[in-house]
């Protein structure tokens, strides 16, 4: 998912759990340790982590990350199904 972000115009990510994934806990600390991890990572190939927060209609994490160019979809769909 993706968008602009409202005070830049930036393009950003939105990376979040589908739901009922929420009530999953172990893939929820899972989804909240590679935030934590890519908090950390300063690389140009690897988008930073802008903002995070909880969905509060469904409970769902995600992440709001940089946009990289040149990162296709289908692409970035198959990492986020592994």
């Amino acid at each position: 998912h993706g968008g602009l972000d409202r005070e830049t115009g930036a393009p950003r990510a939105l990376k979040r759990l589908a739901t009922p994934a929420p009530a999953d806990a172990s893939r929820r600390a899972r989804f909240e340790r590679e935030a934590a991890l890519l908090a950390e990572i300063e690389h140009p190939h690897v988008a930073r982590v802008l903002g995070s927060g909880v969905d509060p209609a469904t409970d769902a994490p995600y992440l709001v990350l940089e946009r990289l160019e040149g990162s296709g979809q289908k692409k970035v769909a198959r990492l986020e199904c592994l």
